[in-house]
Protein backbone atom coordinates (compact mmCIF):
# COMPACT_ATOMS: atom_id res chain seq x y z
CA UNK A 1 0.00 0.00 0.00
CA UNK A 2 1.16 3.08 -1.13
CA UNK A 3 1.58 6.55 1.09
CA UNK A 4 -1.83 8.44 0.64
CA UNK A 5 -1.68 11.82 -1.15
CA UNK A 6 -3.66 13.65 1.57
CA UNK A 7 -3.85 13.84 5.36
CA UNK A 8 -6.93 13.12 6.58
CA UNK A 9 -8.02 14.44 10.21
CA UNK A 10 -10.96 13.77 12.09
CA UNK A 11 -13.86 15.37 11.07
CA UNK A 12 -12.18 17.46 8.43
CA UNK A 13 -12.27 17.16 4.55
CA UNK A 14 -9.04 15.41 3.49
CA UNK A 15 -5.97 17.98 2.67
CA UNK A 16 -4.18 17.59 -0.19
CA UNK A 17 -0.01 16.69 -0.13
CA UNK A 18 0.88 18.63 -3.16
CA UNK A 19 4.62 18.15 -3.05
CA UNK A 20 6.74 16.06 -0.86
CA UNK A 21 10.95 15.14 -0.28
CA UNK A 22 12.75 14.51 2.49
CA UNK A 23 12.65 17.28 4.25
CA UNK A 24 9.03 18.98 3.19
CA UNK A 25 5.52 18.68 3.10
CA UNK A 26 3.61 21.25 1.17
CA UNK A 27 -0.16 21.00 1.35
CA UNK A 28 -3.02 22.49 0.20
CA UNK A 29 -4.80 24.26 3.57
CA UNK A 30 -8.39 24.68 3.48
CA UNK A 31 -10.11 27.77 4.70
CA UNK A 32 -10.95 27.51 8.07
CA UNK A 33 -7.77 26.35 10.16
CA UNK A 34 -5.94 28.23 12.35
CA UNK A 35 -1.79 28.53 12.66
CA UNK A 36 -1.22 28.63 16.07
CA UNK A 37 1.00 27.13 18.12
CA UNK A 38 -0.41 23.49 19.64
CA UNK A 39 -1.19 24.89 23.29
CA UNK A 40 -3.68 27.49 21.77
CA UNK A 41 -6.92 25.56 22.96
CA UNK A 42 -9.42 28.56 22.17
CA UNK A 43 -10.66 26.08 18.78
CA UNK A 44 -11.03 23.14 17.74
CA UNK A 45 -9.76 24.10 14.22
CA UNK A 46 -6.02 24.38 15.51
CA UNK A 47 -4.17 22.74 12.51
CA UNK A 48 -1.12 22.30 14.45
CA UNK A 49 -2.23 20.79 17.19
CA UNK A 50 -4.48 18.31 14.53
CA UNK A 51 -1.43 16.84 12.99
CA UNK A 52 0.31 16.48 16.08
CA UNK A 53 -2.21 14.56 17.20
CA UNK A 54 -2.89 12.63 13.89
CA UNK A 55 1.02 11.80 14.30
CA UNK A 56 0.94 10.62 18.40
CA UNK A 57 -2.25 8.78 16.95
CA UNK A 58 -0.01 6.58 13.96
CA UNK A 59 -2.73 7.76 11.50
CA UNK A 60 -2.11 5.88 8.10
CA UNK A 61 -0.99 9.24 6.29
CA UNK A 62 1.53 10.01 8.92
CA UNK A 63 3.23 6.39 9.63
CA UNK A 64 3.35 5.32 6.38
CA UNK A 65 6.00 8.49 6.20
CA UNK A 66 7.39 7.33 9.25
CA UNK A 67 6.59 11.28 10.44
CA UNK A 68 7.76 12.35 14.14
CA UNK A 69 7.45 16.06 13.31
CA UNK A 70 6.19 18.49 11.17
CA UNK A 71 5.43 21.95 12.11
CA UNK A 72 4.32 24.94 9.94
CA UNK A 73 6.99 27.17 8.33
CA UNK A 74 5.18 30.11 7.61
CA UNK A 75 1.16 31.30 8.63
CA UNK A 76 -1.57 31.73 6.47
CA UNK A 77 -4.69 33.42 7.97
CA UNK A 78 -7.42 31.15 8.94
CA UNK A 79 -9.77 32.33 6.31
CA UNK A 80 -7.11 31.79 3.67
CA UNK A 81 -6.74 28.58 2.09
CA UNK A 82 -3.28 27.87 -0.28
CA UNK A 83 -0.10 25.98 0.09
CA UNK A 84 1.07 25.82 4.02
CA UNK A 85 4.69 24.25 4.04
CA UNK A 86 5.15 22.18 6.26
CA UNK A 87 8.74 21.07 7.81
CA UNK A 88 9.86 17.24 8.51
CA UNK A 89 12.41 17.68 11.55
CA UNK A 90 13.29 20.88 13.25
CA UNK A 91 16.79 21.32 11.18
CA UNK A 92 14.13 21.68 8.24
CA UNK A 93 11.79 23.89 9.89
CA UNK A 94 15.10 26.03 10.60
CA UNK A 95 16.46 26.36 7.26
CA UNK A 96 13.31 26.98 5.48
CA UNK A 97 12.32 29.60 8.40
CA UNK A 98 15.37 30.97 7.22
CA UNK A 99 15.01 31.12 3.52
CA UNK A 100 11.71 33.03 4.09
CA UNK A 101 13.73 35.66 6.48
CA UNK A 102 16.34 36.48 4.21
CA UNK A 103 13.67 36.58 1.46
CA UNK A 104 15.24 33.60 -0.80
CA UNK A 105 11.53 32.97 -0.28
CA UNK A 106 8.55 34.58 -0.45
CA UNK A 107 5.01 33.82 0.17
CA UNK A 108 2.85 35.27 -2.49
CA UNK A 109 -1.17 36.03 -1.56
CA UNK A 110 -3.97 36.17 -4.40
CA UNK A 111 -7.21 37.11 -4.45
CA UNK A 112 -10.20 36.63 -6.53
CA UNK A 113 -13.09 38.69 -7.34
CA UNK A 114 -15.36 35.72 -5.37
CA UNK A 115 -13.61 37.18 -1.95
CA UNK A 116 -11.19 33.92 -1.51
CA UNK A 117 -7.86 34.05 -1.36
CA UNK A 118 -5.23 31.55 -2.26
CA UNK A 119 -1.38 31.75 -1.06
CA UNK A 120 2.25 29.76 -3.00
CA UNK A 121 5.19 30.54 -3.28
CA UNK A 122 7.97 32.45 -5.45
CA UNK A 123 11.91 31.57 -5.02
CA UNK A 124 13.79 34.58 -5.07
CA UNK A 125 16.80 34.50 -7.79
CA UNK A 126 19.83 35.18 -5.45
CA UNK A 127 20.84 32.97 -2.48
CA UNK A 128 22.30 30.05 -2.05
CA UNK A 129 19.94 26.58 0.15
CA UNK A 130 17.00 25.30 -0.22
CA UNK A 131 15.10 23.52 2.42
CA UNK A 132 16.53 20.56 1.25
CA UNK A 133 20.37 21.97 2.21
CA UNK A 134 20.61 20.77 5.97
CA UNK A 135 24.24 19.62 6.66
CA UNK A 136 24.77 16.09 4.98
CA UNK A 137 21.60 16.12 2.72
CA UNK A 138 22.05 16.81 -0.73
CA UNK A 139 20.80 20.24 -2.59
CA UNK A 140 17.28 20.06 -4.41
CA UNK A 141 16.27 22.40 -6.57
CA UNK A 142 13.98 24.76 -5.56
CA UNK A 143 10.49 24.95 -6.80
CA UNK A 144 8.02 27.30 -7.44
CA UNK A 145 4.67 26.63 -5.51
CA UNK A 146 1.58 28.57 -6.77
CA UNK A 147 -2.49 28.01 -6.13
Amino acid sequence: MGKPEWIELPGAEPIPILYEDRSVLAVDKPAGWLLVPVHWQRTSRNLQAALESSLRAGDWWARSRGLRYLRFVHRLDADTSGVLLLAKSSGALSACSKLFQTGQVEKVNRHSSGGSAGSGFRPMPAGPGACGSIPGRARRPRRSFAS
